[in-house]
């Protein structure tokens, strides 16, 4: 029984995570784009938009919201393993009580390593 309220735990927060995550993101992005054309709209129309294409413009404003796109994805990937390492942590010291004690020594050595 306690086993399978672990794995509902780890399920739901698994699935927080990924709604966090998207989230975050959108608005992220959205954020990026107001202050982006924001910031052009305020710009002088014959020092920028005269001398500036506007094909180039838009690559611009595509290419700048991928990378952080990219950048929050490779991000989530990378704190995911993360996530996964203390939930078995958790795990294991639930069902073993001296590793409450040996894990978080365990944790600042390797912290330090």
């Amino acid at each position: 029984m306690k086993i399978l309220l672990i794995i509902f735990v780890q399920a739901l927060l698994q699935i927080s995570k990924d709604k966090l995550y998207h989230y975050m993101n959108k608005k992220t992005i959205q954020r990026l784009h107001d202050d982006m054309a924001s910031s052009i709209m305020s710009a002088p129309i014959n020092l920028f938009f005269d001398v500036t294409a506007h094909g180039a413009i838009m690559q611009r404003f595509t290419k700048d919201l991928f990378q952080i796109s990219h950048f929050l994805y490779l991000l989530d990937r990378c704190m995911e393993p993360m996530v996964e390492v203390v939930a078995i942590l958790s795990l294991i010291m639930t069902q073993n009580r001296t590793t409450i004690i040996i894990v978080p020594f365990l944790m600042v050595y390797f912290l330090y390593l």
